[in-house]
């Protein structure tokens, strides 16, 4: 699976990097660091980095992007080589901004939670003030649910013996 990442300097590439990371140590998949390109965030860098992914002798079968608008521009890509998404390539997008919706066919994504974000350090800051506390270095994860779309399918059964293969299951 390839991977499009923001810019390698912020703390949220930084973390998607390992989310990536640990999600291919979980699926039994080695990282390959030639299926990872940097991005900037915007469509055009996801169009770019995503033909560079798919112009490799074995090119990925999946393209995990760092937010949508990186995957829209892989979607862009994908159409220009002649693939088919989801039968010959599966795009995945982060953030479920409101035009994921109305891609063709319609993004995947990972919800980026902004609510429960948002409720979490409203209710760390309650506590302090009410409580008394000082403030401290923490790290709080909030888990963001996958939306199913139109761009994601199983591993093609010609694909599935490719170690960077994407697996539902």
């Amino acid at each position: 699976m390839g991977f499009i990442n923001g810019e390698p300097w912020m703390d949220a590439a930084i973390d998607r990097l390992k989310g990536y990371k640990q999600a291919l140590a979980t699926a039994d998949i080695a990282y390959d660091e030639s299926l990872v390109r940097n991005g900037d965030w915007l469509p055009l860098r996801g169009y770019e980095a995503a033909l560079e992914l798919l112009a490799i002798d074995n090119p990925p079968t999946a393209i995990f992007c760092g937010n949508d608008l990186m995957a829209i521009g892989a979607l862009e890509a994908a159409s220009e080589r002649g693939l088919r998404v989801p039968q010959d390539l599966s795009v995945l997008g982060y953030d479920d901004q409101e035009l994921a919706r109305y891609t063709h066919p319609p993004l995947s994504t990972l919800v980026l939670p902004n609510y429960e974000m948002g409720q979490k350090a409203a209710e760390i800051l309650i506590d302090m003030a009410i409580h008394g506390k000082n403030p401290r270095p923490m790290t709080i994860k909030v888990d963001g649910p996958l939306v199913k779309r139109g761009t994601t399918a199983a591993v093609p059964e010609r694909m599935a013996g490719r170690p960077f293969a994407l697996r539902e299951g």
